[in-house]
């Protein structure tokens, strides 16, 4: 019934604070907002979650680049996507709604080939410069034409983030029934089309030593070397100044600075 109570019960605290239970919904329960409360003392808390109907669609949605899945690109390529659309018995699902948006992540290149090499500029004291789930650049509206197909195309411009870019493309498609169904591909718009790896022959050198460190260059798909690719070396050297300070609270914690020294330059080739 609506508003109804379905279920009332006292719970003890574990050593954590906190508890769990569960709610088992019966196959005729009613659809719509359910609401969960909690209440120790004078304090209570509450929360929602919604029960819908699940009914299989009718027709299957396909989004592919104009390269493939998992596709690679270079930056300042245009990245064409192919939105295909079909009834289960094989006909095309014409003049259907289609709501596409494009989000980026931050790549990280690895090669099978050189495990055990670094590739890319890691500075793990640089704070990140992007959330954990990527952030939605871009986003759009079209109709599947009478084949079931709708095309949209986006610019790989990345030239304001640091690392290569990993691009997912979504698109959400609305049948006649009010239906949505969504589906995406994802491809990796690269920096460059050769990665330079590098790999010090001793992670924790003696001063005054000599220290041999080895480098590659290979291609964008890991696999491939790119031989004869100039490269030139630069060596810093990086000071923590650490310090402790007070804030305008007066509280006290520990600041980490560094400052990072241009000590040589060399030029080679692979």
């Amino acid at each position: 019934d609506l508003g109804a109570t379905l279920l009332r019960a006292t719970a003890r605290l574990d050593r954590f604070g906190a508890f769990s239970g569960k709610l088992v919904l019966g196959s005729g329960a009613a659809l719509g907002i359910y609401t969960l409360a909690a209440g120790m003392g004078a304090s209570t808390a509450n929360g929602n979650f919604q029960v819908t109907a699940y009914k299989k669609p009718d027709y299957a949605v396909s989004v592919i680049s104009d390269r493939g899945d998992h596709a690679n690109y270079t930056q300042g390529e245009h990245v064409g996507v192919q939105v295909r659309a079909r009834y289960y018995f094989g006909a095309p699902l014409a003049k259907a709604p289609v709501a596409w948006d494009l989000i980026q992540n931050d790549f990280t290149f690895q090669s099978a080939r050189y495990p055990d090499y670094t590739f890319g500029d890691q500075d793990y004291a640089a704070p990140p410069a992007q959330q954990a789930n990527g952030a939605m650049v871009t986003q759009g509206t079209g109709t599947t034409n009478s084949q079931g197909g709708f095309r949209f195309t986006v610019p790989g411009s990345i030239a304001a983030n640091a690392p290569s870019q990993q691009f997912t493309l979504e698109a959400v498609l609305t049948g006649p029934d009010n239906q949505q169904v969504a589906q995406n591909t994802q491809v990796v718009v690269h920096k460059a089309a050769v990665y330079v790896g590098l790999k010090p022959s001793d992670f924790l050198p003696a001063a005054g030593k000599p220290t041999a460190m080895h480098l590659v260059t290979v291609a964008d798909d890991g696999t491939r070397m790119a031989p004869g690719t100039p490269v030139t070396l630069r060596l810093y050297r990086r000071v923590w100044l650490s310090s402790f300070v007070r804030d305008s609270t007066g509280f006290f914690y520990w600041q980490d600075k560094h400052k990072d020294t241009l000590v040589g330059t060399q030029s080679t080739h692979t």
